[in-house]
C-alpha cells in the first residue's frame, strides 16, 4: 500500500506540465500565428479588445505602440492561482504577476508571456519563477508552476479562439 501511495504521489507530482522555457533560461510562452490572408486592420481591432476581457488577466497596465508597421500592445497584469502554502492549510489564491505582449503583423500576431512573479504582499512572499527562495517548500513552488502553466494555457488557448472570431 505505502509503495502504491508513493507511486501516485510521484506522478502526481511529476505529471503536471511545466512552464516552457525561453533560450535564455527565462519562464516563456512565445509564439507566431499565421492568419490566412492579409487582415491586419480586424487583428489590430481583436488585439485592442482582448485586453478589455477582465475575467482573463487582472490588467494593472495597458499599453499600445507603433513598431515597424506592426501594432504592439502590452500589458502588465497578474493572475490568481490557488496553490496551498502549508500541507495543512487550505489551497489560497495567491497572485502571480506577469507580462503580455501582442505584436500584430501583416500575416497574423506574435504572443509572448513572461516576467512571472509572485508578489503577494499580505504574505510577503515575493519572488521571480525563476528564482524560488529557500523558505519556499518544492511542492508550493510545483503547485504554482504547474496551475500557472494551466491557467496561462488557457488564456492561451482563448486569446488563439478570440483572435480567430470563434470566441
Amino acid at each position: 500500500m505505502h509503495y502504491l501511495l508513493s507511486v501516485l504521489l510521484l506522478a502526481a507530482t511529476c505529471a503536471g506540465a511545466q512552464i516552457p522555457r525561453s533560450q535564455s533560461g527565462l519562464f516563456e510562452y512565445s509564439s507566431n500565428v499565421t492568419v490566412g490572408g492579409s487582415a491586419s486592420k480586424l487583428l489590430e481591432a481583436k488585439a485592442a479588445k482582448f485586453f478589455d476581457q477582465p475575467f482573463l488577466v487582472h490588467w494593472d497596465s495597458v499599453y499600445r505602440q507603433q513598431g515597424s508597421g506592426n501594432l504592439i500592445m502590452k500589458g502588465r497584469g497578474y493572475v490568481d492561482v490557488r496553490a496551498k502554502l502549508r500541507s495543512v492549510a487550505a489551497p489560497r489564491n495567491i497572485p502571480v504577476s506577469l507580462e503580455f505582449t501582442l505584436e500584430v503583423g501583416k500575416n497574423g500576431y506574435r504572443y509572448t508571456w513572461n516576467h512571472f512573479e509572485v508578489d503577494w504582499m499580505e504574505e510577503g512572499i515575493n519572488f521571480e519563477f525563476e528564482k524560488k527562495p529557500d523558505s519556499l517548500k518544492q511542492i508550493t513552488y510545483d503547485q504554482l508552476l504547474q496551475k500557472t502553466h494551466k491557467r496561462v494555457s488557457a488564456v492561451i488557448g482563448y486569446l488563439k479562439s478570440f483572435m480567430k472570431g470563434e470566441e
